[in-house]
């Protein structure tokens, strides 16, 4: 659990830093859910982006996000949405 979104970001920096490449997606379970998606370069430059996966996610949320491909954050309205959120932006790397 997290305070808040600052640290929770704070958070999904340090752990990017420590895996050098990946995709760390978090979400705030919050009365107003939020979702942080960050992806490192070499992971963008083969694709993916932050932004098109925080989009996914919105869906389930209700909610609207946006940013750059390495990094991206949304807030959504509907917490029981979370799991199929974070199961959307599952299949998007899978895929």
């Amino acid at each position: 659990p997290f305070a808040g979104m600052e640290e929770l970001k704070a958070y999904a920096r340090d752990v990017r830093g420590a895996l050098g490449s990946g995709i760390i997606a978090l979400v705030l379970d919050d009365d107003a859910p939020q979702v942080w998606v960050t992806i490192s370069d070499d992971l963008v430059a083969r694709g993916l982006s932050a932004a098109e996966l925080v989009g996914l996610a919105m869906g389930p949320l209700g909610g609207r996000g946006g940013g750059r491909p390495g990094m991206a954050q949304g807030k959504g309205e509907h917490r029981e949405g979370i799991g199929a959120a974070l199961d959307a932006v599952r299949a998007r790397v899978a895929a």
